[in-house]
């Protein structure tokens, strides 16, 4: 497992643990909450090579994400939005489950300090139910942040492609991270073409060693001549 090769430090008791995670020049102490049915209070090792990705990568400039505006879909502990934060941007949605939240929040107060604090807003947000107010967020969208979201269910993947082409410009750089399962998931990646383009970062330019062939960060541009929100809306409800 990937996990394996890094530098990290967990202190656990039965419920809930805090993972410590090097990134760049600062030190992030997560809690994760082993007590909750959603998978996305822990983190997995898709979020480690993101984190990497986006904190230390050459592609991004010193400054990159300072004057950008950013939303997190399916935050889970809020480590990305966090790190994102830690590194400096202009503003910041992490959104996920009503129920989540709180745990982004505490995550959020033991992380940032106050300044950083005043740029991010946690919202909870259920995917295909719009978008958000258009007050909580500089438009337009900058970047959209998701990670190991894609899911067995395809009615769930029909639900964040609603929310991604509700949420994105023609101009937004989606970045999503997935880790590969082999189970229906895979299906994916061809279902999504005629709504987004994307490509594959290339190994080469991820850390070597937060990295796997399992795992793959990918850019997505929302296409032009992508089928129209409202038939897709409509698909959505039909299997609801």
């Amino acid at each position: 497992f990937l996990y394996i090769l890094l530098s990290i430090i967990t202190i656990m008791n039965s419920t809930s643990s805090i993972r410590s995670l090097d990134v760049s020049n600062f030190t992030l102490d997560i809690e994760q909450d082993f007590s909750s049915p959603s998978h996305g209070n822990i983190i997995w090792d898709s979020t480690l090579v993101l984190i990497k990705y986006l904190g230390e990568n050459k592609r991004f400039s010193s400054g990159y994400f300072k004057n950008k505006s950013i939303i997190e879909l399916g935050a889970g502990t809020g480590v990305i939005g966090i790190c994102l934060a830690k590194i400096g941007v202009g503003s910041l949605i992490i959104s996920d489950l009503d129920k989540v939240c709180p745990l982004i929040q505490r995550n959020v107060k033991l992380n940032l300090n106050s300044s950083q604090q005043s740029s991010v807003s946690i919202f909870p947000y259920l995917w295909h139910s719009g978008s958000f107010p258009s007050s909580s967020f500089k438009e337009p969208l900058d970047i959209l942040v998701i990670c190991d979201c894609v899911y067995e269910n395809k009615l769930m993947w029909k639900q964040l492609a609603s929310s991604m082409i509700q949420l994105s410009s023609f101009d937004t750089d989606i970045i999503l991270a997935q880790e590969f399962r082999g189970g229906k998931d895979m299906e994916f990646w061809d279902w999504i073409k005629p709504y987004f383009d994307y490509s594959r970062v290339p190994n080469d330019d991820l850390d070597d060693i937060w990295q796997s062939d399992d795992i793959g960060i990918f850019h997505f541009k929302k296409r032009k001549d992508h089928p129209s929100l409202d038939s897709l809306c409509k698909e959505i409800d039909d299997s609801s």
